[in-house]
């Protein structure tokens, strides 16, 4: 599946994850196994908590970029 890294990514259980996006459980469970694609407004919101982890995690990196050649 691919959400399976969404899942792993997030770390959220499927009715916190549901509420944040505005959605039922049942659609994200659906959303999940691939049964059924999310309404716009909750893939905008998926792609801009998606988008923010990365950002974080790219700025993590950079930070300790520097150390990397010193060890």
């Amino acid at each position: 599946m691919i959400n399976d890294n969404i899942k792993e990514i997030l770390g959220m259980k499927q009715e916190d994850m549901a509420m944040l996006l505005q959605i039922n459980r049942s659609q994200w469970a659906m959303y999940t196994t691939g049964k059924r694609d999310l309404p716009v407004a909750a893939k905008l919101k998926l792609a801009e908590i998606l988008g923010f982890l990365q950002q974080k995690d790219n700025a993590v990196y950079k930070n300790f970029e520097h150390q990397k050649t010193k060890i």
